[in-house]
């Protein structure tokens, strides 16, 4: 039997400790900390390298990228032999870059993007849906193609709304963004439009007029830019949280639930430059009065957002939110994490967890032995994490002893000839998101 009814994992890209500590002393971030104070709370040892895509990996195999086989958002092929980005970064530092640079615009050398097929280790959620628990995957990096799983799968790849503004358009939707496939049709109903967001959205994150709104509101993609980024940063997680409730309820509660917010990274990226205290020469007091508050207001709103799922699944539900890194000014002065690699954060809190404890030497590698701890597996030998029993209360461990297993084996997935798109719309999306050069 499982030691937990329920298991809620919650991915929060780019929480900064520092700002959610001064913030939630403030109380406006009363969920978060209520998380942080009512369960356990660590920060976690930096990942490196410092990228979603190798990182929430990690997270969901438990294993290194050596392991798991992603090192960046795409690989590249000479004829039939596969290269790692990692080794291309070798091969440039001799100075070849010209050469490589000429056999790609031959095509001999071909990037192409990752996709859940590229994992060479089960996900968490797989391990799950084979031990026979239901399971519910929203947006979680390489969750595409969708595939059979007792429950409900929607994939990365459901909003990829920069085409239209660089003047791509997709023909037909994409196949495997969902499972079932009949969801697709309710999934996109509920996507936030980012071209459609009302004044009241923007209003509700800086001191902006309804005519900057709609001059910007077109604007070409610029990377990193506040005003270009904001529709897309906010669409993506309004449209999470509203596929979450849909899900819940119409699915009801899979054993484990997962969800990826992306947001708070992204609008950190492009504001926090702005915070009054973060101020440099080149920012402008019009900038400040119109932007200085923006990541407060996002933190505040991802607060109500978490607080909605909370309250929205069982109360015997364990739950654990995770960010992978926080953020910190760069040596080239902007704000970032690849240099300086700011820890990242992790919160648990349930019935069986340990009230009001703050806990060291976490990795982001100790999600997934957790997780199957609490979900009643054994934990794989072949993971690089460990179980947090520290967070564990004493009179749960003794009854519930971790169990192990050598490998719960490699991937066997089945998909069906023809699912992935053109690799050059692909790598034109993740351009478009901001992901690849």
């Amino acid at each position: 039997m499982p030691h937990s009814s329920k298991l809620l994992l919650i991915a929060v890209d780019g929480v900064s400790f520092s700002l959610l500590e001064r913030w939630g002393a403030q109380g406006d971030l009363p969920t978060l900390k209520k998380l942080m104070e009512g369960g356990c709370c660590g920060l976690c040892v930096p990942f490196s390298p410092s990228n979603s895509a190798v990182i929430w990996t990690s997270v969901m195999t438990g294993m290194n990228p050596e392991k798991h086989g992603i090192d960046s958002f795409i690989y590249y092929r000479m004829g039939e032999r596969l290269i790692k980005k990692t080794v291309v970064k070798k091969v440039l530092k001799l100075g070849l870059r010209p050469l490589f640079r000429w056999l790609k615009s031959r095509e001999y050398i071909r990037d192409i993007p990752f996709s859940l097929s590229s994992v060479q280790q089960k996900m968490l959620w797989e391990i799950f849906a084979q031990e026979g628990r239901s399971v519910g995957i929203i947006n979680w990096w390489h969750s595409w193609p969708a595939c059979e799983v007792p429950g409900f799968m929607i994939s990365d790849r459901v909003h990829y709304w920069r085409l239209t503004e660089r003047g791509k358009h997709a023909g037909k939707p994409d196949a495997h963004l969902t499972y079932p496939d009949s969801l697709l049709d309710e999934v996109l109903k509920r996507v936030a439009d980012p071209l459609a967001l009302p004044f009241e959205v923007y209003a509700q994150f800086m001191k902006v007029s309804e005519r900057e709104v709609e001059e910007k509101k077109n604007s070409h993609y610029q990377r990193h830019q506040l005003m270009s980024e904001f529709k897309y940063l906010y669409s993506i997680d309004e449209s999470v949280r509203r596929l979450a409730l849909f899900c819940l309820k119409e699915f009801f509660q899979p054993d484990f639930l997962t969800l990826y917010f992306r947001g708070i990274d992204i609008i950190s990226h492009c504001a926090l430059k702005y915070m009054p205290e973060n101020r440099d020469s080149q920012i402008t007091d019009r900038e400040i009065e119109q932007f200085g508050d923006t990541v407060h207001r996002y933190y505040c709103y991802m607060d109500s957002v978490i607080e909605e799922l909370i309250n929205t699944v069982s109360t015997d539900t364990t739950i654990m939110l995770v960010s992978d890194h926080g953020f910190e000014r760069e040596p080239d002065g902007r704000f970032g994490h690849r240099k300086t690699k700011p820890p990242g954060l992790l919160m648990l809190q349930g019935n069986s967890i340990k009230q009001k404890l703050r806990i060291e030497n976490v990795s982001l590698y100790d999600v997934a032995p957790t997780l199957l701890y609490l979900g009643g597996l054994p934990v794989s030998k072949a993971m690089d994490g460990r179980i947090l029993t520290e967070c564990i209360e004493e009179a749960f461990l003794p009854t519930h002893p971790p169990g192990f297993i050598e490998s719960y084996g490699t991937p066997l997935r089945r998909y069906e000839a023809g699912v992935r798109e053109s690799e050059e719309e692909i790598k034109e999306r993740l351009r478009a998101l901001g992901y690849i050069d």
